[in-house]
């Protein structure tokens, strides 16, 4: 797995690395933030070269324990008009509301965080939120219910379908216990290739009976930006493939 990846995936759950005081100049670059009324904000920041990734975590109305992911949380992986930019389009509010947050920015393999970012709504852009930033079709990607296969006597696989614009499907899980955030769990892998129209986790030792359960999570890089599925839940019920080792006793047939 590179580098760049697990900075990707990691950064939320593991995130040991300090802003890094490099011999270059480079400083986290100044943030853009807009709220639209009736609903939606975005939070921008210019695309200066060597810009590979830029994250945004937010709460509303509500201060971080450290480094938690927040109410909202997104890895923008593709600039667009000469900016990366976090679109949020549900979220009402109002003017006096506060935005906490923490962003985190890749520039030549080096990473930059700006922490106990605040933000007071104070006034709302003149246009809706749709008018500046059309919806696309893939704004829109949900990532769907995966498909879980168990194998006995030992083995399982999760996979999800490939779409245009799917570069990463990574997942996340735990045997029998829940997840404390966003941990990467006993399982954690990214897939960076489909196989058969799927991407797909496999795991062939694992030895599961009838009655464990999967808690997972799943993360998918789809034209550029990071979409989760939280509090996946599978029990395993019924076995779906079957190994059967055939043994032919001589002695016996004699």
């Amino acid at each position: 797995m590179s580098k760049l990846l697990i900075l990707i995936l990691f950064h939320v759950i593991y995130f040991q690395i300090h802003s890094i005081e490099s011999s270059s100049d480079f400083e986290h670059p100044p943030l853009e933030i807009k709220v639209f009324n009736p609903k939606g904000f975005t939070f921008s920041i210019p695309a200066v070269t060597g810009i590979s990734l830029f994250a945004f975590h937010g709460k509303l109305n509500e201060g971080f324990d450290g480094l938690e992911a927040g109410h909202w949380s997104r890895d923008i992986t593709k600039a667009k008009n000469g900016r990366f930019t976090f679109i949020e389009r549900s979220s009402e509010l109002k003017i006096g509301d506060v935005i906490n947050f923490w962003t985190y920015v890749l520039h030549n393999g080096l990473g930059y965080r700006h922490d106990n970012g605040q933000f007071v709504v104070k006034a709302y852009e003149n246009a809706s939120i749709d008018e500046i930033y059309p919806t696309t079709n893939s704004m829109k990607y949900e990532i769907p219910l995966p498909k879980i296969e168990v194998s006995y006597p030992k083995g399982f696989q999760v996979s999800i379908p490939a779409t245009s614009g799917m570069a990463i499907f990574a997942f996340h899980g735990k045997l029998n216990e829940e997840f404390n955030g966003l941990e990467a769990g006993m399982w954690s892998k990214d897939i960076l290739g489909e196989e058969n129209g799927r991407f797909t986790f496999k795991d062939d030792e694992v030895e599961l009976k009838i009655g464990d359960t999967i808690y997972y999570w799943l993360y998918v890089i789809k034209d550029g930006l990071g979409y989760r599925r939280d509090n996946g839940v599978f029990v395993v019920r019924q076995y779906d493939h079957f190994e059967i080792d055939i043994r032919l006793d001589m002695e016996n047939e004699n």
